[in-house]
């Protein structure tokens, strides 16, 4: 027998404790409106044992559920106005006696929204009377496209053996469960394959070379071919739990006892990076020619540095069906410009887009994970310009390489300059011209100590300092290194009026507030100046030990420091 939602609704409003001991009654059908910022009727509204407000709101049948998410959503502010309420003195129960196709946007809205929020599944008997009620717990969502900062670089001597390797990355990321992903096809510019396969002679020369003879590089170019093809891959991340149980199916025997053997060994920052790069590397095997593992810098480098092609882009999975992703997009996700590296992160808004923050926060804050200090200003800044009514566009671009004596010493021995240090731009075009946000380092006036750093910092060890390198440079602890040797992240406004007058601000706990004109290039030359013998230890600590690619240091090696 069917029961329409009146019916239930009056009979749940008698006997509110099904849900929870303590619920007490304000009214059913409350009004709300539209003068108060929406237009209805809210189906429940009570008090929990607290006082808080509690909204309820009913869906009968799996075609009215869908509509569950919206109803609330549009009664919330509404309720709000009416009692002048705070986010946390109101709480939501969405009641429904069918959850299959209400699950999914519970789901989403639970793990996304600010309010208290609970479901509850809803038994009636043959009369439409409330019986039992169950918490409906939400599922795991997926999270919006993120790729992996854990990248492979496959060559090849051929277009042939790269079509041949492309096909096996099919068979064998299908066997994974590793649905999507891309792979970029890159062909090498004039002589950059010489170039590639003389530096890899280097490398393991320099690794090998006082083990025994070792060929020279003519009779090694003689036995390998140039390889003049890339496939450069990217997989979407994946959850833990789905690449633990993805491994434990597919890993037998020795691999599978030490993956296990290692798990225990493993924090939950490790286990992300160690299950994806494990579940990468099992078989099936990969056709390739050759192999490194990758990191987005490293395709900064191929495409920018060495020039490398990209002649196509492959989609797999859900990428294949998103007909709004460009390859240009694509790339920049690839190069870690959406923040999954910790050290890059590019967003173009519409003044629309400034209504809905949340994501873009979220991705902030996941790539200035180890820098709060900078985090907390960058939304601080953005929720400034939210309020303003005369913003057309918003472009941000944050650099925080995250290793900051590596970024001076580039800084310092490149052409590069202070373009190799942290800094960020928030560039807001307006009606009537622009303003551009932007963060600088500080001179805090602290002299500092290499070898004090290196004793505090790195339990005095050179080959602790060095280990960053290892996987581009980052380094969790920077912030504390910044701060140690007398640096601190600032943020600071720019703006030129109609008479060509500039302004600049800086950002206090009060707001932007005008300060004097600021250099950047200024602060950082003087303190460099200042603090020579400083630097003159950084210079001679990545000279010696460091060629640009990897770092060589034996345990009876030793530094003298200056400073």
């Amino acid at each position: 027998m069917s029961f329409n939602e009146a019916i239930i609704r009056d009979k749940l409003s008698s006997n509110l404790s099904i849900l929870e001991p303590g619920l007490v009654l304000e009214t059913i059908e409350k009004y709300l409106p539209s003068a108060e910022g929406t237009r209805g009727f809210v189906d429940i509204l009570a008090r929990d044992r607290d006082g808080k407000y509690v909204l309820i709101e009913l869906k009968r049948s799996d075609a009215a559920a869908r509509q569950a998410i919206h109803e609330v959503l549009k009664y919330i502010d509404g309720v709000k106005n009416k009692f002048a309420l705070k986010s946390e003195e109101l709480r939501i129960f969405i009641v429904s006696t069918e959850w299959r196709e209400l699950i999914v946007p519970f789901s989403y809205f639970i793990n996304d929204s600010e309010y208290r929020l609970k479901g509850f599944k809803l038994e009636v008997d043959s009369f439409g009377t409330p019986i039992s009620s169950s918490v409906v717990s939400p599922i795991k969502t997926r999270s919006d496209r993120l790729f992996t900062p854990w990248h492979e670089i496959s060559r090849f001597s051929s277009m042939k053996s790269m079509r041949k390797g492309i096909e096996s990355y099919k068979i064998s990321c299908s066997a994974k469960g590793i649905k999507d992903y891309v792979l970029i096809c890159l062909k090498a510019p004039l002589e950059q394959a010489e170039k590639d396969r003389r530096k890899k002679y280097n490398k393991m020369h320099a690794l090998f070379g006082g083990m025994g003879e070792m060929r020279s590089y003519e009779e090694v170019s003689a036995l390998s071919p140039l390889l003049n093809y890339i496939t450069y891959f990217a997989m979407v991340q994946l959850d833990v739990d789905y690449c633990l149980r993805r491994l434990d199916r597919i890993l037998v025997g020795e691999d599978k006892v030490e993956w296990k053997s290692n798990l225990k060994y493993l924090d939950e920052s490790s286990l992300l990076g160690e299950s994806h790069e494990r579940l990468m590397g099992a078989d099936p095997s990969i056709h390739r020619d050759d192999f490194e593992i990758a990191y987005p810098a490293r395709f900064v480098d191929k495409v920018s540095s060495d020039g490398w092609v990209v002649e196509e882009i492959l989609r797999f999975g859900a990428l294949s069906e998103n007909d709004l992703l460009v390859d240009e997009t694509i790339i920049s996700e690839v190069r870690g410009e959406q923040g999954n590296t910790g050290q890059r992160y590019k967003k173009a808004l519409s003044a629309a887009d400034l209504m809905y923050m949340d994501s873009v926060y979220s991705e902030i804050k996941s790539c200035l994970a180890h820098n709060p200090q900078w985090c907390d200003q960058i939304i601080k800044a953005l929720e400034i310009i939210r309020q303003r009514k005369d913003v057309k566009d918003v472009d941000i671009s944050i650099f925080n390489p995250s290793h900051i004596l590596l970024s001076f010493y580039l800084a310092l021995t490149t052409e590069e300059n202070i373009t190799c240090l942290p800094m960020y731009f928030i560039k807001v075009g307006l009606e009537t011209g622009e303003e551009i946000v932007f963060g600088i380092l500080e001179d805090c006036q602290k002299k500092p100590s290499m070898s004090k750093l290196m004793q505090e910092r790195f339990d005095g060890s050179v080959l602790k300092f060095l280990m960053p390198l290892n996987w581009g440079g980052y380094d969790r602890d920077d912030a504390y290194v910044v701060r140690d040797i007398g640096l601190s992240y600032g943020t600071y406004s720019h703006s030129i009026n109609e008479t060509g007058q500039a302004t600049y601000k800086k950002l206090t706990a009060f707001g932007f507030e005008e300060c004097e004109d600021i250099s950047f290039s200024k602060i950082i030359l003087e303190y460099i100046e200042r603090n020579k013998v400083f630097f003159d230890d950084v210079i001679g600590i990545y000279s010696t030990f460091w060629d640009g690619v990897m770092f060589q240091f034996n345990s009876d090696d030793e530094y003298i420091f200056l400073s």
